[in-house]
């Protein structure tokens, strides 16, 4: 015979095991991210895989932080080159100004040469040479600039040869007249000079 109340204890121990089996079952289900299976591992081989999937993340943490200063630097070098071909266009957008301008003082040279000029009043003469001052200044001022190279060493990339010229051994190479002088704008030649080269015999 039990003594009493001994029956009622052990329905109560009963219930409150089965209620813990009950709440372990629960907090099984609602954490599914809690990996059960690995509780019998060893604790070292659970920090070793802990250490090796902390690497991993680390080198993908790496690699996304190179990604991004690679793009970065890409970004920084696209925007530069578009910067200087925006300013190249701004800085050479004049020429075709200066050019149409270089053709009336083209002009006047070739008139101021002829018999006829020379015979005009020399208050018109001076009016035209006035007029063809103004244009010079408005060519300085948007950067352009002439240059003869007359005495300077032959250069293709600046000089036009349109004759050659028998001299001394000294003056081989050297540019010894201008028949037109050249221009450039800022430092691109958009004209060469034509001239006439000394060669020596």
């Amino acid at each position: 015979m039990f003594p009493p109340g001994a029956f009622a204890g052990i329905i109560t121990i009963a219930m409150d095991t089965h209620q813990h089996d009950d709440l372990k079952e629960e907090a099984r289900d609602e954490s599914p991210d809690l990996v059960f299976e690995d509780e019998d591992a060893a604790p070292a081989e659970r920090v070793k895989k802990l250490r090796t999937a902390l690497l991993d993340e680390q080198e993908k943490n790496r690699q996304l932080l190179t990604d991004l200063q690679r793009a970065k630097a890409d970004f920084i070098n696209m925007r530069k080159r578009d910067e200087d071909e925006k300013a190249a266009v701004r800085k050479y957008a004049a020429e075709p100004f200066v050019m149409s301008v270089l053709s009336a003082l083209d002009a006047y040279d070739m008139a101021a040469k002829d018999s006829a000029y020379q015979e005009l009043p020399e208050t018109w003469k001076q009016g035209f040479a006035s007029i063809m001052a103004t244009l010079v200044s408005a060519l300085e001022k948007a950067g352009a600039q002439s240059f003869s190279g007359e005495g300077e060493r032959f250069d293709p990339a600046r000089h036009e040869a349109i004759s050659s010229m028998d001299v001394e051994s000294g003056r081989d190479g050297l540019v010894v007249a201008v028949a037109q002088k050249g221009w450039q704008l800022h430092e691109k030649v958009i004209r060469p000079a034509k001239v006439v080269v000394g060669v020596a015999q």
